[in-house]
């Protein structure tokens, strides 16, 4: 191992490829090994060598050594260690029970509910027409029609005057899904978790024939408030 030692204050000398370099100190030859830019082969000279060059594996640079790692301070980073393994297996096995949840196939009960709301979706369009939508509807379309959930999406054949036709237009459709749903012995408050959403979009084509879409809003009922809100895009 080492078999010479020096003074952190004295000057050292390190061989490179086109002589010597230094005078630089111990710490310096230090960093000079983690940058790479020499190695534990590289010879180095200090005044306490006399005529001789001595590779750094063999020469004491005469820095201090710090003490044994308190048995704690282990402790602690391993418990950490631990707790960081503990919180990722949580998330795993949170994402995996979430990707099972959201795959698992319909319940009969589901599927019937899911069918029935269905029914109720395509009764509320029936409605509309018997009761004759107005001239500017090109169609009514469903979304989306599940137990607690039902979006409608409401076509014009030209834009809407104003925004407050296209409030009016989306309400009418809402009040005529609570009334079919209401008819079907549902309550709407125990029943609709997300609402009814009805949006709203006129087709039209742009300078290079491109079909575009121009939203006027949607309205949105909520269930815990009992109340329709609509907004503008």
């Amino acid at each position: 191992m080492a078999n010479s030692s020096a003074s952190l204050d004295d000057h050292w000398y390190y061989v490179t490829d086109s002589g010597h370099a230094g005078p630089v100190t111990a710490m310096a030859i230090q960093a000079l090994l983690r940058k790479g830019v020499i190695t534990k082969g590289t010879l180095v000279w200090n005044s306490s060598f006399g005529q001789s060059w001595k590779p750094i594996r063999d020469v004491d640079l005469g820095l201090p050594k710090p003490p044994p790692v308190p048995k704690s301070v282990k402790a602690i980073r391993v418990v950490e260690g631990f707790e960081r393994a503990i919180r990722w297996s949580i998330f795993l096995v949170i994402c995996v029970v979430a990707a099972v949840w959201f795959n698992l196939p319909a319940t009969p009960e589901q599927k019937a509910a899911d069918a029935k709301a269905m029914t109720i979706a395509q009764n509320t369009i029936s409605g509309l027409r018997q009761a004759g939508w107005q001239p500017a509807w090109d169609a009514i379309e469903i979304k989306e029609a599940r137990r607690d959930r039902y979006e409608f999406l409401i076509r014009y054949r030209y834009s809407p005057n104003t925004y407050d036709t296209a409030d009016a237009d989306t309400r009418a459709v809402i009040r005529a899904a609570l009334a079919e749903t209401m008819k079907a012995g549902l309550a709407p408050k125990d029943t609709l978790a997300n609402g009814i959403m009805v949006f709203t979009e006129q087709k039209v084509a742009g300078e290079t024939g491109t079909p575009l879409y121009r939203d006027f809003g949607h309205a949105f009922y909520n269930p815990v408030r009992d109340q329709i809100e609509y907004k503008q895009p």
